[in-house]
């Protein structure tokens, strides 16, 4: 796995993500080659919410301007899934 800023720039250019962050924190390589997006959003009140304006871009590059992850992973320090993630095949929420 690799930090955005670590990305070889072969990787970048085969997964197609620009070279400046709008989205995506951590580029993971899975054992049979498909690649894993992860953004993490830090929140200090456990009960708020990610709006879909800080998640968009993530879920934009990930799924559609790259469109070669096979699964995005959302983390956040929250008690409240984020409900433009929960329930989609290809995008998991991790909590608190």
């Amino acid at each position: 796995c690799w930090l955005l800023d670590d990305l070889p720039d072969k990787v970048r250019f085969e997964l197609n993500i620009p070279e400046n962050d709008i989205g995506i924190d951590i580029v993971i390589e899975t054992i049979d080659g498909g690649f894993w997006a992860v953004q993490v959003k830090f929140r200090s009140d456990i009960d708020t919410i990610v709006p879909w304006k800080e998640l968009g871009t993530f879920y934009g590059l990930t799924f559609g301007l790259s469109g070669k992850f096979k699964q995005g992973i959302f983390f956040t320090k929250t008690m409240v899934p984020s409900k433009y993630i929960q329930g989609r095949d290809n995008c998991v929420n991790i909590l608190y």
